[in-house]
């Protein structure tokens, strides 16, 4: 039995060590309350320490899950290299270092994704998918808020949630195919704000990120019962 550790261990020392111990759980039996509670058993967490880490749960945690990523990306952009490149180049850096943030945890980006496909999700599905693509255009340019700001959002929505899902069937050699994709799919996006006609026609043609997490929560749902076989 793990030793529960509430006696010295402080709430933002409990939320990173259920977190890591969550991406394994719930790499295996999905963002439930389940591996919420082996995770925080499994990271030597006493129950009521955890309840203050994390109030909403497992909720909580998968929240914490898509921020840390997104924190790891803005540091893997730190330094004069990414600041040097073009626009294009920049985004597709940036998408690479976010997807590369979670390269040991697939298997939980999906169970995330499939998690944030449900109705009870959707506010946070759409909240984490909005704090990616800001953080990606911050890293590029600056944030002002003219009409572009809210048409390269939406339309990098659409480019990054496919390329999420490319990269998780991905096999190959560091990626590579993943990298591709994601070049031929921003070739459009870095063109945003030369023309309002332009953008908007890019977004009305951009794949729903709602529609997209569906799709997962279904395959995984089929994958699952296939194995119950």
């Amino acid at each position: 039995m793990t030793k529960e550790k509430h006696s010295t261990m402080t709430i933002t020392e409990a939320r990173e060590a259920i977190l890591d111990a969550m991406i394994e759980t719930a790499g295996r039996d999905g963002w439930t309350q389940r591996a919420f509670d082996d995770a925080r058993r499994d990271a030597g967490v006493a129950g009521a320490l955890a309840r203050l880490a994390f109030p909403g749960g497992p909720s909580d945690v998968l929240r914490e899950f898509c921020a840390a990523g997104d924190r790891a990306m803005s540091a893997a952009l730190e330094g004069g290299a990414f600041n040097n490149m073009k626009t294009g180049a920049r985004i597709a850096a940036a998408v690479r270092a976010r997807l590369e943030a979670d390269a040991d945890h697939k298997d939980a980006v999906r169970m995330a994704i499939a998690a944030l496909a449900t109705p009870l999700n959707a506010p946070l599905a759409l909240q984490a998918l909005y704090a990616t693509v800001d953080g990606i255009w911050r890293a590029v340019e600056d944030g002002g808020r003219d009409f572009s700001f809210y048409t390269k959002r939406a339309s990098l929505a659409g480019v990054y949630s496919a390329t999420v899902l490319y990269w998780l069937g991905d096999t190959s050699p560091g990626h590579e195919k993943t990298w591709r994709f994601l070049d031929d799919r921003l070739k459009d996006v870095v063109k945003i704000g030369q023309a309002r006609s332009a953008a908007q026609k890019l977004v009305s043609s951009a794949p729903s990120p709602r529609d997209i997490l569906a799709g997962l929560r279904d395959g995984v749902r089929r994958r699952g019962a296939g194995r119950g076989r």
